[in-house]
Protein backbone atom coordinates (compact mmCIF):
# COMPACT_ATOMS: atom_id res chain seq x y z
CA UNK A 1 0.00 0.00 0.00
CA UNK A 2 1.18 3.51 -0.83
CA UNK A 3 -0.13 6.63 0.83
CA UNK A 4 0.80 9.93 -0.75
CA UNK A 5 0.00 13.62 -0.78
CA UNK A 6 -0.17 15.60 -4.04
CA UNK A 7 0.38 19.35 -4.38
CA UNK A 8 0.88 21.88 -7.18
CA UNK A 9 3.69 24.35 -6.43
CA UNK A 10 4.60 26.30 -9.60
CA UNK A 11 1.68 28.73 -9.38
CA UNK A 12 3.27 30.62 -6.46
CA UNK A 13 0.70 29.58 -3.85
CA UNK A 14 0.79 25.82 -3.22
CA UNK A 15 -2.50 24.10 -4.01
CA UNK A 16 -3.31 20.83 -2.29
CA UNK A 17 -4.66 18.37 -4.86
CA UNK A 18 -5.09 15.31 -2.65
CA UNK A 19 -3.89 14.29 0.80
CA UNK A 20 -3.78 10.74 2.07
CA UNK A 21 -4.30 9.17 -1.37
CA UNK A 22 -4.13 5.42 -0.87
CA UNK A 23 -3.14 3.00 -3.61
CA UNK A 24 -3.12 -0.74 -3.00
CA UNK A 25 -0.97 -2.31 -5.69
CA UNK A 26 -2.51 -5.71 -6.44
CA UNK A 27 -6.10 -4.40 -6.27
CA UNK A 28 -7.18 -3.43 -9.80
CA UNK A 29 -9.95 -0.87 -10.37
CA UNK A 30 -13.25 -2.30 -11.59
CA UNK A 31 -14.34 0.78 -13.58
CA UNK A 32 -12.65 3.42 -15.70
CA UNK A 33 -11.60 6.41 -13.59
CA UNK A 34 -11.60 4.51 -10.29
CA UNK A 35 -8.55 5.29 -8.12
CA UNK A 36 -8.25 8.78 -9.61
CA UNK A 37 -8.05 12.25 -8.13
CA UNK A 38 -7.90 15.72 -9.58
CA UNK A 39 -8.24 19.44 -9.06
CA UNK A 40 -8.77 22.72 -10.84
CA UNK A 41 -5.37 24.37 -11.16
CA UNK A 42 -4.01 27.59 -12.59
CA UNK A 43 -0.56 27.64 -14.12
CA UNK A 44 2.24 29.98 -13.12
CA UNK A 45 2.62 33.26 -15.07
CA UNK A 46 5.08 31.44 -17.34
CA UNK A 47 2.52 28.70 -18.09
CA UNK A 48 3.97 25.94 -15.89
CA UNK A 49 2.43 23.44 -13.51
CA UNK A 50 4.57 21.51 -11.06
CA UNK A 51 2.75 18.60 -9.48
CA UNK A 52 4.61 16.96 -6.60
CA UNK A 53 3.82 13.62 -5.03
CA UNK A 54 5.11 13.18 -1.51
CA UNK A 55 5.10 10.13 0.70
CA UNK A 56 2.50 10.68 3.39
CA UNK A 57 3.12 10.15 7.08
CA UNK A 58 2.94 6.43 7.84
CA UNK A 59 4.51 5.32 4.53
CA UNK A 60 8.23 5.86 5.09
CA UNK A 61 10.55 4.80 2.30
CA UNK A 62 7.77 3.98 -0.18
CA UNK A 63 8.06 5.48 -3.66
CA UNK A 64 5.28 7.75 -4.90
CA UNK A 65 4.04 6.85 -8.38
CA UNK A 66 1.84 8.38 -11.03
CA UNK A 67 0.38 6.28 -13.82
CA UNK A 68 -1.10 8.94 -16.09
CA UNK A 69 -2.07 12.59 -16.25
CA UNK A 70 -5.13 13.95 -18.02
CA UNK A 71 -4.78 17.68 -18.55
CA UNK A 72 -7.88 19.54 -19.75
CA UNK A 73 -7.68 23.25 -20.49
CA UNK A 74 -10.75 25.03 -19.10
CA UNK A 75 -12.81 21.94 -18.23
CA UNK A 76 -16.56 22.29 -17.95
CA UNK A 77 -19.23 20.28 -16.17
CA UNK A 78 -21.49 18.71 -18.74
CA UNK A 79 -24.25 16.17 -19.11
CA UNK A 80 -22.92 13.65 -21.63
CA UNK A 81 -25.89 11.27 -21.80
CA UNK A 82 -29.57 11.11 -20.88
CA UNK A 83 -31.61 7.90 -21.03
CA UNK A 84 -34.93 6.56 -19.80
CA UNK A 85 -34.06 3.57 -17.57
CA UNK A 86 -36.69 1.67 -15.56
CA UNK A 87 -39.00 4.69 -15.40
CA UNK A 88 -36.19 7.05 -14.41
CA UNK A 89 -34.29 9.68 -16.31
CA UNK A 90 -30.64 8.63 -16.04
CA UNK A 91 -28.13 11.46 -16.48
CA UNK A 92 -24.43 10.83 -17.01
CA UNK A 93 -22.26 13.79 -16.08
CA UNK A 94 -18.60 14.53 -16.66
CA UNK A 95 -17.40 16.81 -13.87
CA UNK A 96 -14.34 19.06 -14.01
CA UNK A 97 -12.36 16.73 -11.75
CA UNK A 98 -12.92 13.54 -9.70
CA UNK A 99 -15.01 13.87 -6.53
CA UNK A 100 -16.20 17.38 -7.44
CA UNK A 101 -19.32 18.37 -5.49
CA UNK A 102 -22.23 18.88 -7.86
CA UNK A 103 -25.98 19.31 -7.65
CA UNK A 104 -28.82 19.10 -10.14
CA UNK A 105 -31.50 21.63 -10.99
CA UNK A 106 -34.72 21.20 -12.95
CA UNK A 107 -37.15 23.39 -14.85
CA UNK A 108 -40.27 22.92 -16.96
CA UNK A 109 -38.99 25.49 -19.48
CA UNK A 110 -35.49 25.30 -20.95
CA UNK A 111 -35.35 29.07 -21.41
CA UNK A 112 -36.98 29.81 -18.07
CA UNK A 113 -35.26 31.42 -15.13
CA UNK A 114 -37.05 29.40 -12.45
CA UNK A 115 -34.52 26.60 -12.03
CA UNK A 116 -35.05 24.77 -8.74
CA UNK A 117 -33.15 22.04 -6.95
CA UNK A 118 -33.99 18.70 -8.59
CA UNK A 119 -35.98 16.51 -6.22
CA UNK A 120 -36.48 12.79 -5.89
CA UNK A 121 -33.20 11.85 -7.52
CA UNK A 122 -30.06 10.16 -6.36
CA UNK A 123 -26.51 9.51 -7.44
CA UNK A 124 -26.36 5.93 -8.75
CA UNK A 125 -22.60 5.67 -9.42
CA UNK A 126 -19.45 7.75 -9.30
CA UNK A 127 -16.21 6.74 -11.02
CA UNK A 128 -13.64 9.52 -10.91
CA UNK A 129 -15.14 12.48 -12.80
CA UNK A 130 -18.06 10.44 -14.23
CA UNK A 131 -21.28 10.64 -12.20
CA UNK A 132 -24.53 8.81 -12.99
CA UNK A 133 -27.74 10.09 -11.39
CA UNK A 134 -31.35 8.87 -11.62
CA UNK A 135 -34.46 11.04 -11.36
CA UNK A 136 -38.09 9.94 -11.58
CA UNK A 137 -39.56 10.67 -15.01
CA UNK A 138 -41.90 13.62 -14.43
CA UNK A 139 -43.81 15.51 -17.11
CA UNK A 140 -43.77 18.68 -14.99
CA UNK A 141 -39.96 19.01 -14.90
CA UNK A 142 -38.60 18.18 -18.33
CA UNK A 143 -35.19 19.85 -18.24
CA UNK A 144 -32.19 19.23 -15.99
CA UNK A 145 -28.83 20.91 -15.54
CA UNK A 146 -25.84 20.20 -13.35
CA UNK A 147 -24.04 22.86 -11.32
CA UNK A 148 -20.93 22.97 -9.17
CA UNK A 149 -21.54 23.41 -5.43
Amino acid sequence: MRISDWIETASGTPVIIKTGYTFTSPVQPTHDYDNTFGALLTSSPSGKLLIEGRTATGSPGVAVLINAIRLVAQPVIRITNAQLVNGNIRLTVETQYPQQSISFEQNADLKGTNWVSASGGSIAETHGPIVTADFPANTNQLFYRVVSQ
